[in-house]
């Protein structure tokens, strides 16, 4: 019974799915896991089903926390937006460099996460909205004429 429950333990932990291990690892972790003790076995099934049950928890938040798109009422031809295929750290760089170039109270950070990272740069006729995406490896320039949050 012990072995059968340390078997079904190394198929709960590498995942049931996906590559499958070799033998040689396989049977060396069943090796191990058949010397832990029942009260180790235990908390290592509470360990793994508390993991499972955090993962669930972080998607349904973010599933039930996406951004919230506001619309802008700016007509289309007062904004003129570029995207070019970039690193994110290449592009949170000339993000830097470029708010350097202006006066501090003229650059704003307004998401900076490991994923994303948006800044608002204000000119002296709008603004430029700077993006970079790690997850798609681009960076996309928006310019327009409105001024919201420059003065």
């Amino acid at each position: 019974m012990k072995k059968l429950l340390a078997v079904g333990l190394v198929l709960a932990l590498s995942g049931c799915g996906g590559d499958t291990p070799d033998t040689k690892t396989t049977t060396t972790t069943v090796a191990s896991v058949s010397q832990l003790s029942d009260a180790e076995i235990e908390q290592r099934k509470i360990k793994a089903e508390s993991d499972r049950i955090l993962a669930e928890a972080q998607a349904e938040y973010v599933a039930n926390h996406e951004a919230e798109l506001i619309p802008v009422d700016l007509p289309q031809d007062h904004v003129k937006t570029e995207s070019q295929a970039m690193s994110f750290a290449e592009c949170k760089s000339l993000q830097s460099k470029t708010m350097l170039d202006v006066l501090p109270n003229k650059a704003f950070i307004i998401i900076n996460s490991p994923t994303l990272s948006t800044v608002k740069i204000c000119t002296n006729d709008g603004a430029v909205l700077m993006s970079c995406s790690a997850l798609d490896e681009l960076m996309t320039t928006t310019q327009t004429d409105n001024t919201a949050g420059c003065d």
